[in-house]
């Protein structure tokens, strides 16, 4: 199995910022053999940004590091009052998605289009319906690129007030892939965040899984640790996880950014040497 990390990995640190092309001898020196790249960030990119991606492209294959994920932008983008601009955003949107193409990106992870709201006025199928309405234009033109949608699980941090997040479980985001016939992300810290069950859910969503955001919390705020660091209940992820028969990338999508710059090696291969154990427990690859 592929060991790979968000591009977000080490994307501020005390000292300055990656560049994509550090980011991957970064990754090629600690033993990453794929990488997450933050889709997010090309809508913003000064000159060519075609041209970028494809040079972005090459030099990963040059140090043989997998681009097979990719995520989508999900920040809002605002106007200068500060309201949503919807149109912009469908447009970086559809920008990320060509990025992909070009990139070689399969999985490009999704946010579906789900607000939290009260138990009592949860409608389940209406929210089902205004998200397909929302994804197709962004599905259609995947699928013309030859680029697979992930839906993502999201948290639902207020599920204890009586509030649900629709797209938090593995059931409703099911939905969505077999709606598109596409795939799904699993994010083992919005999972914990949202009091959903790990094993279980893994293994209904099954051959659907096509992407993995590993990470830790301590069930309150997306912390984005590495796994152990927290309090998820690891043994039963990853026996979940092996039962799904998922194949993809092992991928990290943690933050390493509050740490002195000279230890970002060692933390690294620690990570990956972190990953390696947790793929033998459970017989992962």
């Amino acid at each position: 199995m592929i060991i790979s990390a968000s591009s977000r990995f080490h994307t501020l640190y005390p000292g300055g910022r990656f560049t994509p092309f550090e980011m991957l001898a970064h990754f090629y020196r600690v033993g990453f053999g794929g990488c997450d790249y933050d889709l997010e960030t090309v809508p913003d990119m000064e000159g060519d940004w075609r041209a970028q991606c494809a040079a972005i492209a090459e030099r990963a294959a040059q140090l043989g590091i997998s681009l097979d994920m990719g995520h989508l932008p999900f920040h809002p983008v605002l106007n200068e009052d500060g309201s949503k601009n919807t149109e912009r955003f469908a447009e970086h949107m559809l920008i990320a998605i060509e990025a992909a193409s070009i990139m070689g990106v399969r999985h490009a992870v999704i946010h579906p289009h789900g607000k939290a709201v009260l138990y009592a006025e949860l409608d389940p199928d209406a929210s089902l319906k205004k998200c397909i309405e929302w994804t197709t234009p962004f599905a259609e033109r995947a699928a013309q690129l030859g680029v697979e949608l992930s839906f993502e699980n999201m948290r639902s941090p207020r599920e204890a007030e009586g509030y649900h997040r629709w797209g938090s479980t593995a059931e409703e985001i099911a939905a969505l892939a077999d709606h598109f016939g596409m795939g799904n992300c699993w994010d083992f810290g919005h999972a914990n965040t949202s009091g959903v069950p790990q094993g279980d859910s893994l293994r209904f969503l099954g051959k659907r899984l096509t992407a993995l955001h590993v990470n830790d919390n301590h069930a309150g705020g997306d912390e984005h640790l590495l796994p152990y660091f927290g309090n998820i209940d690891w043994n039963d992820a990853l026996c979940g996880l092996r039962d799904s028969g998922y194949d993809g990338h092992f991928n990290y999508e943690c933050r390493m950014t509050g740490h002195h710059p000279e230890v970002r090696l060692e933390l690294g291969h620690f990570a990956v040497a972190l990953a390696k154990r947790m793929c033998d427990y459970s017989k992962l690859g």
